[in-house]
């Protein structure tokens, strides 16, 4: 009989996929965006299966091999999704995406292989009638699960650091420029305005041309990179923590539980916007800008970067 413990883990993670789910629809059919849309249908599937989690705590006779099936299938979909989307939102941070970024080859390739990882456990657990995978297999998954999310986070936010550590070295510059008396005419300075030195366009110069960013990217880019750096640390200490464990935990109900609700978070940080005040205290906080985000557009940027972020 299911314990009372099970039934609220498990019962929790199925109400909070289902909330999740709901909200991200509602932001992809009015704020469309292709993120958005894979955001959907990730978090669709993870309801699923966490629903399905739910039914072997309920169902004496459930046939738990199916319910692995079903988790290494939506697992591959989940990372697929999530860790195409965090590339797809790096590579607008960058004026030309080039697969000679050894990240980005790397995150490919890590990608690569944990899908396969996955299908071939599908199709052995299959053949060998097996209940569970074994947990070597599940170790494994989380090392390259781990690795790939390391890599796109690095890949994708090496523009944003270069922006934020490159934006406090121009301000103080700046700042002993005026200090020492040195006015150019050519340095056009307002106050209340984020297109002055220290500006982003002027961070994209000293970069080498190699970055696109705006300012309201880099805040929402910012955000992004806070949210999910918290999260892929906590995943991580997660899988450490119950591969530690006797080896019964990573196939607990209450295990898998939490494993979905983290997806879920991560789902609801790419799914839904965040706030136009929000993004404002972020520039002003973790950026340290002054006056109101502004789109700046640079030469070879994307145009569409500021409607995809946010």
């Amino acid at each position: 009989m299911a314990s009372t413990l099970d039934l609220c883990f498990t019962g929790l993670s199925v109400l909070l996929n289902f909330l999740c789910l709901i909200i991200v629809i509602y932001y992809a059919a009015t704020k469309f965006t292709f993120l958005r849309l894979s955001c959907a249908i990730s978090n669709f599937v993870n309801f699923v299966i966490s629903s399905v989690n739910l039914a072997r705590v309920l169902l004496l006779n459930f046939p738990i091999m199916y319910y692995w099936i079903g988790y290494e299938v939506i697992s591959a979909i989940y990372a697929s999704i999530i860790w195409t989307c965090l590339l797809i939102t790096g590579a607008r941070f960058y004026r030309e995406t080039s697969l000679k970024e050894p990240l980005l080859i790397f995150s490919i390739l890590s990608l690569i292989g944990l899908n396969a990882i996955y299908w071939v456990t599908v199709i052995l657990n299959l053949k060998q009638m097996k209940d569970q995978p074994d947990l070597v297999i599940l170790i494994f998954q989380a090392i390259l699960w781990m690795i790939c999310g390391m890599c796109s986070f690095i890949y994708t936010f090496t523009p944003i650091l270069t922006v934020h550590f490159n934006h406090i070295g121009l301000k103080a510059r700046f700042d002993v420029e005026i200090n020492s008396g040195i006015n150019s005419p050519k340095d056009d300075v307002t106050e209340n305005s984020f297109d002055t030195i220290p500006s982003i366009r002027n961070l994209n110069d000293t970069t080498g041309q190699k970055y696109s960013i705006s300012s309201h990217n880099a805040a929402a880019g910012s955000w992004y990179m806070i949210t999910i750096g918290f999260l892929t640390l906590g995943y991580a200490s997660f899988y450490i923590i119950i591969f530690i464990t006797p080896p019964f935990v990573p196939y607990h109900p209450i295990t898998n539980s939490v494993d979905f609700m983290l997806r879920t978070v991560y789902l609801g940080v790419y799914g839904i916007p965040p706030t136009k005040s929000l993004l404002q205290w972020v520039a002003r906080n973790v950026l340290g800008m002054k006056g109101n985000l502004t789109s700046i557009k640079t030469s070879g940027s994307h145009s569409s970067v500021d409607n995809t972020m946010a």
